[in-house]
């Protein structure tokens, strides 16, 4: 485990951290931190030097993520005003999508289809929205009311999206455009702490007090 620093010196603690496996890390608490992760610059190297891009949020950020090709980074925001996603251009550092959310609508989870064709944010309440990445046009919203998100990810093939919650996990169909709540909670401590599939789509891992169910 390689041990990264913020920019003013001070250990990060807190907020969210996404990887793109052996290429970049990035981390955020209202500012998005891009590293570089090299395997020849991890060994001795000051996490200074990792450091390669800070990306300004409107307010805190709740999620981040990268598209499957490196080229895009989202991150959805929002706690004390307005929510929303914004995306970048990883190579620029510039601003390509600016997904705005009514207010008290904070952002919660973000995710990239494996295509890089679609783009899923679920905001406080569970709603999940569905927008056109490149034109950036919101293609439905989808009403779980589930609960606040704990998780959201694509399939590896591209045709469902599973979304984790406190209360629920669902397993929605693309196509169909059909909600299959798989779990629910039974217990007042029942707690989804987050769901993915297998590599191969056909399992899906569910996190739940303290244990992984599949």
């Amino acid at each position: 485990m390689y041990r990264v620093s913020n920019y003013n010196g001070t250990h990060f603690r807190g907020g969210t951290v996404c990887a793109l496996p052996a290429r970049a890390l990035a981390s955020a608490v209202r500012i998005v931190f891009l590293w570089a992760l090299f395997a020849q610059t991890l060994l001795g190297a000051n996490a200074s030097d990792l450091l390669v891009a800070k990306l300004d949020c409107p307010d805190r950020v709740n999620d981040v993520a990268f598209s499957l090709d490196g080229k895009l980074i989202a991150a959805g925001y929002g706690w004390n005003t307005q929510g929303g996603v914004k995306v970048w251009d990883v190579a620029s550092r510039t601003v390509v999508a600016a997904l705005a959310r009514g207010k008290g609508e904070h952002e919660k989870r973000v995710a990239f289809s494996p295509d890089g064709k679609l783009f899923a944010g679920a905001n406080f309440d569970g709603d999940v929205t569905l927008w056109a990445v490149g034109s950036w046009r919101r293609l439905k919203t989808v009403i779980f009311r589930g609960g606040s998100p704990t998780s959201l990810s694509f399939s590896p093939d591209g045709t469902k999206l599973a979304f984790s919650s406190d209360f629920a996990v669902i397993l929605y169909d693309l196509k169909s455009a059909r909600a299959n709540k798989i779990a629910a909670r039974t217990h007042l401590s029942d707690y989804f702490s987050g769901a993915s599939f297998s590599p191969d789509g056909k399992s899906l891992a569910v996190g739940m007090r303290g244990a992984i169910q599949f």
